[in-house]
């Protein structure tokens, strides 16, 4: 599973396009064009993991990978870890 470093200020992410939604404590990036879907990542403030929801589409796999080369994602556990 990726995750954002535990010493990346998570206030970063909106560099990369990120919402912070306050309400449920995650931030997102929504690529979907459509008003009523969503097609992105959430990266839940308490545990950093970064959650793909997407089709894999083109602009969030674009968006992993500035964060790799940012030095801001590590690899932690087995992808089915919880």
């Amino acid at each position: 599973m990726l995750k954002i470093k535990d010493n990346v200020d998570l206030k970063e992410l909106k560099k990369y396009g990120f919402e912070y939604k306050v309400e449920d404590e995650y931030y997102e990036l929504n690529v979907c064009k459509a008003t009523d879907g969503f097609n992105g990542f959430v990266i839940y403030k308490g545990t950093r993991h970064i959650y793909n929801y997407s089709a894999c589409e083109n602009d969030t796999l674009d968006t992993l990978y500035d964060l790799i080369q940012a030095g801001l994602v590590e690899k932690v556990g087995e992808d089915n870890e919880i």
